[in-house]
């Protein structure tokens, strides 16, 4: 009987301390976790959509898993605010360097159903954007659910588009963890997209 009871303190014992360890395990993780420094932080699941790119491949963010993802919005025929953007992308690229940089999914969802394949090469090659950036292109019908899932407001004029400037960063788990909203700082999208890069 002695015996019985010795044992079950000995069980009692292990459950404590392998409960204290993992706890500690947990609490350390967190507080070594790098911390992202660029716009407003995020946790949520990304948005799921499927588009097809410039080059006609199927483009889904679920295979996109492993790998930080660059998710913005623009239009291939704006002269103004997008060509801005574009040049703020290939800024944060360079400061990432090539190899980090071709380690990420850079996303561009079209907010203009009338973007063609030949408008997203032109405007990459005009605004001499030199990274791997899959254009998404679709109808309004494709494009709309996407845009809204993001919640970018999308108002077409008679000689543009407005539309809501926001760039998402997502860790290759898939969740959302920063978005930048109007101008970015490319330095700071860089920083993050390194961070995310070694988690």
């Amino acid at each position: 009987m002695r015996l019985r009871n010795i044992s079950r303190v000995i069980v009692i014992a292990l459950v404590v301390v392998v409960s204290a360890v993992a706890l500690l395990h947990e609490r350390f993780a967190q507080s070594a976790a790098p911390t992202l420094v660029g716009g407003d932080v995020l946790n949520a699941a990304t948005p799921s959509f499927r588009l097809h790119d410039q080059s006609g491949a199927l483009v889904d963010m679920k295979s996109l898993r492993g790998h930080p993802v660059v998710v913005t919005f623009l239009d291939m025929t704006c002269t103004q605010e997008c060509p801005l953007q574009a040049h703020m992308l290939q800024q944060a690229g360079n400061f990432l360097g090539a190899k980090q940089a071709n380690q990420v999914d850079w996303l561009v969802v079209s907010v203009n159903p009338n973007n063609t394949p030949a408008d997203a090469n032109a405007f990459m090659q005009k605004n001499n954007v030199k990274l791997p950036i899959k254009v998404l292109l679709g109808s309004q019908a494709e494009l709309k659910p996407v845009w809204a899932s993001y919640y970018i407001d999308v108002q077409p004029t008679p000689t543009d588009v407005n539309h809501t400037v926001a760039l998402f960063l997502i860790d290759k788990s898939g969740r959302e963890r920063m978005v930048f909203l109007g101008s970015f700082d490319p330095k700071a999208v860089s920083t993050d997209l390194a961070t995310l890069l070694k988690q």
